[in-house]
Parts: structure tokens; sequence; C-alpha cells
């Protein structure tokens, strides 16, 4: 790749929907986010009505954020995603009615 699109590729650009789609929560998250966590990555103002955020600075705040550490064990998180698919297996057209 070269620099300048090595340049491009990090100054993609993402609408509040994208961001919310990252995190998995609301637009009204986001608001409460930009105004309590002087860490959260803030938007740049293209035009009156219109804001983006800068996909590597999202992307790098998502990756600073702490990992949860479960004193537990023997907790697998991977066993509870094998019961939900095989308890949705039948809802999702197995074909078999």
């Amino acid at each position: 790749m070269t620099k300048q699109t090595t340049a491009a590729a990090d100054l993609c650009l993402m609408v509040k929907r994208d961001v919310c789609k990252v995190f998995a929560v609301s637009e009204a998250t986001i608001d409460r986010w930009l105004r309590s966590d002087p860490d959260f990555p803030q938007p740049r103002r293209l035009g009156p009505n219109s804001i983006r955020w800068i996909k590597s600075e999202v992307m790098a705040y998502m990756l600073s954020l702490p990992r949860v550490a479960y004193d537990d064990h023997a907790f697998d998180p991977n066993a509870a995603e094998a019961a939900d698919e095989d308890a949705g297996a039948g809802l999702c057209g197995s074909g078999n009615h």
C-alpha cells in the first residue's frame, strides 16, 4: 500500500449509526458517552448538519476498553453460544417442520 492509500484508509468516516453498530448501543447511549466520557472519540463537523467520526479513532477507543476478567474459571463463554445455536436450530429454517 502506498502512503496516500494508507492515509485514506486511516481517515475513513463513520456516521452515528455506524458507531452505534460498532458498540451495539443506541444513539442515546452514544450521546450520553459523548457528554460523560472525555476519552470517547469526538466527531468532526463537516458542515452545519453533518458530523462524522474517524473510524480509526473509534476502533482505537474500542480496543482500549478493559477486558472482562471472569473469576469463575469454569465459565466458558462459548458454551452459552453453542447452547443458543442448538436451541435456535429449529427456528432458522432447518426444513424439518
